[in-house]
């Protein structure tokens, strides 16, 4: 991998052999021969770790290509299914709650997607609020994901909500 890259995490082996490829927001440092690194590392027995599984971010620029489709392109390449830390996972959502010292139970997930935020935030026994934001019109269009238990037009509508009541 990339010494400049090893530079800014110290932590960070460089050299194989690898025990675990971990995948998050790679935009500014992904090209091809990391890609094959990772790949070649988890093909090789290295566990694959992803931070999150999104599809596609937004920007004021438009759409971008985010972590999930670098996932996807890695396991489809491996054989194998990443380990997901990150949004959607269950674990992700409890230890949110745990590290707050409240129950799951007692929480609300906020999000503008379907995929991760809602479907992750259901899975844990969360309360679910989609705001009609980002790539709610997106997944609307394309039928994509969980439904929330409320939905909003923005983030600004939740203080009414919360103040008036479920």
């Amino acid at each position: 991998m990339r010494s400049s890259l090893a530079a800014n995490l110290p932590s960070v082996v460089i050299e194989p052999p690898y025990t675990h490829v971990v995948v998050g927001d790679c935009r500014e440092v992904l090209d091809y021969a990391l890609l094959d690194t990772a790949f070649r590392a988890v093909r090789s027995g290295a566990t694959l770790v992803a931070l999150q599984r999104g599809k596609y971010f937004k920007r004021p620029d438009g759409d971008h290509v985010d972590t999930g489709a670098v996932i996807a392109a890695i396991e489809y390449a491996a054989d194998v299914t990443a380990r997901v830390v990150g949004k959607p996972s269950v674990d992700y959502f409890q230890a949110a709650a745990s590290s707050l010292g409240v129950d799951l139970a007692a929480c609300v997930v906020i999000g503008d997607d379907a995929t991760t935020d809602i479907a992750g935030g259901r899975a844990a026994g969360a309360v679910t609020v989609q705001v009609r934001t980002g790539k709610f019109a997106d997944q609307s269009r394309a039928g994509a994901g969980e439904q929330a238990d409320v939905t909003l037009d923005s983030v600004a509508d939740l203080p009414g909500l919360l103040v008036g009541g479920w």
